[in-house]
């Protein structure tokens, strides 16, 4: 009887966690969805989200006068990029200085969850999440006129027989497909359900994804010893995905004439608009940029940034749907080349003391150059969903890496 009440308090404490990663995986899943079908700016109280987070950190930290590095990055991020901001070339008000800079910091604040879930602790959460996404996707291609019709209006033709789901978007699609991949794959070894998330990744069409996953494979493979047949085995499946990955060049002649056509021509592609738009505003305003919040952010709306660079016309930066298509270019637009280096400098830090245990030098670099590569296409350092995505990567790699390392380095058995 005494086990018994000792064990309950810890049940339902674990049930508690359980389903408080479960709500806040399906908050960021459903956000474009929600905002979509209720036309609430679900982006916006994601921002209020964060700043009471912000004050929340802020204020534990003062309190308790224990200052972990996760808080010195968080604090140190604010700081810098508000001061940064404040000799951006528009002037942002110091108000909106100091609120873009909490916004460019979630990345950061959402590392803060590393040291408080494990890849057990998700594990109930993403058996109910991979069910979701399988429904999602099967009901965008039983159900098309419906996600169609949620979907953005656009001066361009939007490629709709992209595989999208309840995310709207075949990019995080791709990248929900890829997380789910990668699990049954390192963490499960399930290579039978993985093949089901391996085809969805496929038909999302997203080259951006399907090139990272094959990379975080090949890392992964290589941080382990394995017998000779089990090398066949994840090799084959590794060309496989590598195979899949160039079958999406096929419309890669396409992306280079749509980007060098906005350059020089009539073509509004907005990602390359946002990245060759944030260089040029950091080399003209160097080395601090324009300033936070005005550009590539969610209070840059109205901003003369894009007078600047000549698109405050186009119909995605006027409704807004297209400014965070490239982190890149947001991170130099509004903190320039200075801004740059700090956030690489912040991000390296965050991870390499994510946990209680500081990670080998390899594995933090190796992190730090997937987020840079993905800031190519997306708002890593203020979005959500990116950043929940690169959570769960480190959390994998590092559970993958330490049971690796345990088991005197061969492929670690399942968990």
């Amino acid at each position: 009887m005494i086990i018994e009440a000792d064990i309950a308090p810890v049940k339902k404490r674990i049930a508690s966690k359980t389903l408080l990663i479960l709500f806040i995986i399906l908050l960021v899943y459903f956000q474009v969805f929600l905002s979509r079908v209720t036309d609430l700016p679900f982006r916006l109280l994601f921002d209020v989200l964060v700043l009471v987070l912000a004050a929340s950190v802020t204020a534990s930290t003062i309190i308790n006068f224990r200052i972990k590095i996760s808080h010195l990055s968080f604090l140190l991020s604010v700081m810098l990029f508000t001061i940064i901001s404040s000799l951006g070339a528009l002037d942002p008000s110091l108000s909106k200085s100091v609120v873009s800079s909490i916004i460019f910091s979630k990345f950061i604040l959402i590392f803060f969850l590393a040291r408080y879930v494990t890849m057990s602790d998700l594990e109930p959460a993403i058996k109910v999440f991979a069910f979701i996404h399988v429904v999602g996707c099967l009901s965008s291609l039983l159900f098309p006129s419906f996600f169609q019709g949620l979907l953005p209006s656009t001066t361009y033709e939007l490629d709709v027989s992209r595989l999208m789901g309840f995310s709207l978007n075949a990019n995080r699609a791709a990248a929900a497909s890829s997380v789910l991949l990668l699990y049954f794959v390192f963490y499960k070894r399930s290579l039978l359900t993985a093949s089901l998330f391996f085809f969805l990744l496929l038909f999302s069409e997203s080259r951006s994804v399907t090139f990272l996953v094959a990379i975080v494979f090949a890392f992964l493979i290589l941080s382990a010893r394995i017998s000779v047949p089990k090398k066949i085995a994840v090799a084959s499946f590794g060309i496989i995905v590598v195979l899949g990955f160039l079958s999406q060049f096929i419309a890669f002649e396409e992306t280079v004439f749509k980007i060098e056509n906005t350059l020089s021509g009539d073509l509004r592609y907005i990602r390359a608009a946002m990245l060759f738009g944030g260089w040029s505003l950091a080399t003209e305003f160097f080395p601090f940029g324009v300033g936070g919040g005005m550009f590539g952010s969610s209070m840059s709306q109205g901003s003369a940034a894009y007078v600047i660079i000549g698109i405050s016309h186009w119909s995605t930066v006027v409704d807004m749907t297209g400014v965070f298509d490239s982190g890149f270019g947001a991170i130099l637009g509004e903190y320039g080349f200075l801004g740059l280096l700090i956030y690489v400098f912040l991000v390296y830090l965050t991870i390499k003391y994510a946990l209680r245990a500081r990670r080998p030098t390899l594995q933090v670099l190796f992190l730090v150059f997937l987020i840079l590569y993905m800031s190519f296409f997306r708002t890593v350092a203020s979005d959500f969903f990116f950043s929940l995505y690169f959570l769960f990567l480190f959390l994998l790699i590092s559970d993958f890496c330490d049971r690796a390392k345990v088991n005197n380095h061969a492929y670690p058995p399942r968990p």
